[in-house]
């Protein structure tokens, strides 16, 4: 959905085209097996999917980049 916010907010195509694009999309998605999982072999990324408490390191890191923005963003 974000790339559709994207693609609408800096280009001239009109909502009515965006939409049914991005339906399309999905459909191609579902049938073609475009969307797939990988494992992540990289250590530096295994590190951060363990998890602390019941709470994984990179939803305390994605919580603390929000907060954090939201501070500049509120401050600026």
């Amino acid at each position: 959905m974000m790339a559709l916010a994207n693609i609408y907010r800096y280009t001239l195509l009109s909502i009515s085209l965006m939409i049914p694009a991005k339906i399309a999309e999905g459909i191609m998605a579902v049938f073609y097996g475009l969307i797939t999982s990988h494992a992540m072999k990289a250590r530096d990324f295994i590190i951060l999917v363990k998890p602390a408490g019941g709470i994984f390191y990179v939803i305390m890191a994605f919580v603390a980049l929000a907060a954090a923005g939201q501070i500049v963003l509120k401050n600026t």
